[in-house]
């Protein structure tokens, strides 16, 4: 996973925090505490990801987030404007 990857605060970084137990937060807290540390960070929020299922659960989410912004640019009347804040989110939120 990209985010996992980049080991930057995330989508998948706030579901493995919210639906992880104590001892799930404490390996995150301690990845994200060390100096330095982001090979590390990425492994971590891996693990937790792969040992809570969160993958399909962030994609879920980032799809719907994606679509709900694209919803919300229906009333626009100007047509490139539209179009180009289309891409931009769908370049933001893309998977």
């Amino acid at each position: 996973n990209g985010d996992a990857e980049s080991a930057r605060p995330s989508l998948l970084l706030a579901l493995a925090w919210e639906h992880g137990d104590e001892q799930h937060r404490t390996l995150l807290q301690d990845a994200w505490s060390a100096a330095g540390r982001n090979d590390r960070r990425g492994k971590v929020l891996l693990e937790v990801a792969e040992a809570l299922d969160l993958n399909e659960r962030a994609d879920k989410l980032l799809d719907d987030y994606r679509n709900e912004a694209i919803r919300a640019l229906r009333p626009l009347e100007n047509a490139p404007l539209k179009g180009l804040l289309q891409r931009l989110v769908t370049r933001m939120l893309k998977r």
